[in-house]
């Protein structure tokens, strides 16, 4: 009933801008109504920004439908994103390192985590043209070749075939309110998924390795 093709561009977004390892990391929130973004500090620098980037993916997550970011009136809705909070807190993610340079004492990186008032949430679709999808949403299995660095193949649950992108699925799925699972290499073989064939691949094939994978229907893309 709803075709939900926001999770392709979300994949990239497993590089937030900061690469140590040591910094501490948080699922994206369940609830539909709260979202979460990094921000530098706790003061306003950020906050603003924080807010829109938080209702982005709340009125994303609520609906199921990417094409809002690219509605203007949503775009002019971000300036008074604080207006809808019901609550906002910190976390930081660097609590576990020492205090070593700027970056560790005002620039510190910061969840900000923000729950929208449901009321308030649920007009704005309301003036948007949409309501929140409370139904359930077919849990779904991503069948994804990937072409890049000299290497093609198709991105499974296990393997070594990029596991940075597995853990950047994991990030959009949860961002954008959608169960999505990865096929694993056993599934694919025993199906004669291959990347070259998969556009042509039968769709009885596709959707057998999506329920062997937790997936009820398969999605595929590139």
């Amino acid at each position: 009933r709803r075709a939900f093709a926001g999770l392709g561009f979300a994949l990239p977004l497993l590089f937030l801008g900061w690469a140590g390892a040591a910094a501490k990391e948080l699922g994206q929130p369940v609830d539909f109504y709260t979202g979460r973004s990094i921000v530098t500090g706790t003061d306003m620098r950020q906050r603003a920004t924080g807010f829109r980037t938080c209702l982005e993916d709340v009125l994303v997550k609520t609906t199921g439908d990417q094409r809002l970011l690219q509605d203007p009136r949503v775009k002019a809705l971000g300036a008074t994103a604080g207006d809808l909070v019901e609550h906002h807190e910190y976390f930081d993610r660097m609590s576990d390192l020492p205090v070593h340079d700027e970056q560790g004492t005002n620039d510190r990186p910061y969840y900000l985590t923000c729950v929208f008032d449901q009321a308030k949430l649920d007009g704005v679709l309301s003036t948007l043209g949409h309501k929140a999808w409370t139904g359930i949403r077919t849990p779904l299995t991503l069948i994804m070749a990937v072409h890049g660095f000299g290497k093609a193949g198709i991105l499974a649950s296990d393997g070594d075939f990029y596991p940075d992108m597995r853990i950047a699925l994991n990030y959009a799925e949860g961002r954008y309110g959608m169960t999505v699972r990865l096929p694993s290499e056993w599934a694919l073989a025993a199906n004669k998924i291959t990347v070259d064939g998969m556009a042509a691949a039968p769709i009885e094939s596709l959707t057998r390795v999506a329920q062997r994978s937790g997936g009820a229907l398969p999605l595929l893309g590139t």
